[in-house]
């Protein structure tokens, strides 16, 4: 990095704005809008499997809370997004401050999406439209196998006046936000690599 004062200033900046760990009410059921061919990457339909769900917990680094689908945990935490970040948040992974493994959350399956929507209803999370481009991506790399947009809103990438780069959760499926929208991003820890270690159960 070029100005390494740059990570102090917006880690002071985080420390302010870490939010706590209220849970949203419970949301309701999702739909899936068909998506327009050239909004998603190309992917295999994804498999289907018997899901099953642990309770929260929570975990003893930064107070992050515990999720575990299908015996894989994760930890989640909301941040808010300073206005003058905003434009860059999600691609520069402002939820590095945080911890070095943390990164924007990617969702891949319904049940994932029904826990973390009625806990964090309305945060960003890590699926957005690259600058200069017109397909979605996860900021983590991953295949975007999973799209449950509000019905209509997909045209809402498209918009030649004030294009939404970003996606938040939302009760009836996943929304649509332009960059001054993005307020609050929703910031996971996978265990899959080892990202945190021991979990206080």
């Amino acid at each position: 990095m070029k100005h390494p004062w740059i990570c102090f200033f917006y880690l002071g900046i985080l420390q302010q704005v870490v939010m706590g760990d209220d849970t949203a009410p419970a949301a309701g059921e999702n739909s899936v809008a068909n998506v327009p061919p050239s909004t998603v990457s190309s992917a295999p339909d994804p498999t289907t499997s018997t899901t099953t769900v642990a309770p929260m917990t929570r975990s003893p680094i930064f107070n992050w809370q515990v999720l575990t689908v299908n015996g894989i945990s994760s930890m989640y935490r909301v941040i808010s997004v300073p206005s003058d970040i905003r434009a860059l948040a999600i691609e520069n992974n402002f939820c590095s401050f945080l911890h070095p493994n943390a990164k924007p959350a990617s969702i891949h399956d319904e049940k994932l999406n029904t826990e973390l929507t009625s806990r964090y209803k309305d945060a960003a999370i890590g699926l957005y439209v690259p600058r200069n481009s017109d397909i979605l991506k996860w900021q983590d790399g991953s295949v975007v196998d999973y799209f449950p947009m509000q019905n209509g809103t997909e045209g809402h990438f498209f918009d030649v006046n004030r294009p939404a780069r970003y996606v938040r959760l939302g009760a009836d499926g996943w929304v649509p936000i332009t960059t001054e929208k993005l307020e609050t991003m929703l910031c996971e820890i996978s265990n899959d690599d080892g990202g945190f270690g021991q979990i206080k159960k």
